[in-house]
This record gives structure tokens, C-alpha cells and sequence, in this order.
């Protein structure tokens, strides 16, 4: 699956991906942290089917992440092996 400018193919990274309002409130939060609203978390408002990919999974590696970012990355199902993967593609195309 190939990545689009600042988007990635979600499903390759975390296939039971939920819609915002399916999520409890400790996820909810999480995305947050990780700078993704509802608007930008739910499949329905991606381009093509692909996930909007925050500046911070684009410009941080997991390393240059804190304690409480890293926290809200696997809360979410983003282990940091699929966090390295997604930032190295994207820092590929740049």
C-alpha cells in the first residue's frame, strides 16, 4: 500500500481502526494528543480512503516523542514499530 503525499493507508497499520464516536473517551483523547480531531480521525472525511497524517507522526520518530505522546500512540494502536514505519515512508517522499 503506498503512501499519498500526507496521508497512509491506515488498514496497514491498524485494521480494527474505529470512528471517533465508537471510541471511549480515553482514545478519544488520545488522538487528540497525537493532533487528530474527529474530523480528521474518521474515514469518511479521508482523501481516498487513506488516514490524515499529523505533523507529528511526519517530523517526530518515536524516540522524539515524550512519555505522554508515546502513551497516546499506543492507546490508539500505533506500537512503535508502525510509528517507524509510517515515519520512515513519509520521510522517503519528502
Amino acid at each position: 500500500m503506498q503512501p499519498s503525499n500526507s496521508h497512509y493507508e491506515f488498514d496497514a497499520l491498524n485494521p480494527a481502526h474505529k470512528k471517533w464516536d465508537e471510541m471511549d473517551g480515553d482514545k478519544q483523547q488520545a488522538a487528540a494528543v497525537l493532533g487528530y480531531s474527529p474530523e480528521t480521525w474518521n474515514p469518511e472525511n479521508w482523501a481516498q480512503g487513506q488516514l490524515v497524517v499529523t505533523s507529528l507522526l511526519k517530523d517526530k520518530s518515536w524516540q522524539d516523542l515524550d512519555e505522554t505522546k508515546q502513551v497516546a500512540a499506543k492507546k490508539v494502536g500505533l506500537s512503535p514499530e508502525k510509528w517507524g514505519q509510517v515515519h520512515s515512508i513519509l520521510n522517503q517522499q519528502s
